[in-house]
C-alpha cells in the first residue's frame, strides 16, 4: 500500500511538508497527537528521506532501501516507547542516512 502524507492530520502534514530536517519534531508531534501506529510512523520519516520514491511501496530486490526502512521502524519505535532521538550519536546517524542514503555505516544496537 503506497504512504500518501496528505492523508496525515493536517497539524502533521504541515510538519511533513517541512522536509526531512524536521523529522525529529514531526514523528515527537504525531506521537504527541495520539499517532501509535508505527508503521505509519516509521512510513513519515523514510519518505522525508527519501522523497524520490513518492510513497510508493518497496519491492522486495531493493534490499538497501528494505533495511533502511527497518531501521528507521527501530528509531520510531524507541521515540514511541519515550526514548529521547535528540542525542548527538543519533543525529550524527541521521545525517550519515541523509549524505549517502544508506545505513551501512553504524550498527542498530548504537540506537538503544
Amino acid at each position: 500500500m503506497a504512504f500518501s502524507p496528505k492523508k496525515l492530520s493536517p497539524t502533521i502534514y504541515d510538519l511533513y511538508k517541512k522536509g526531512v530536517g524536521h523529522w525529529v519534531l514531526t514523528v515527537n508531534s504525531a506521537i504527541a497527537v495520539g499517532y501509535r501506529d508505527l508503521d505509519l510512523l516509521t512510513n513519515i520519516v523514510f519518505y522525508l528521506h527519501y522523497p524520490d520514491l513518492k510513497g510508493r511501496p518497496l519491492k522486495a530486490e531493493e534490499k538497501a532501501l528494505i533495511n533502511s526502512w527497518q531501521a528507521f521502524r527501530t528509531i520510531v519505535k524507541a521515540m514511541l516507547n519515550g526514548r529521547s532521538t535528540t542525542s548527538s550519536k543519533e543525529l550524527s546517524i541521521d545525517k550519515n542516512i541523509e549524505s549517502d542514503n544508506k545505513l551501512g555505516n553504524f550498527e542498530l544496537q548504537d540506537l538503544m
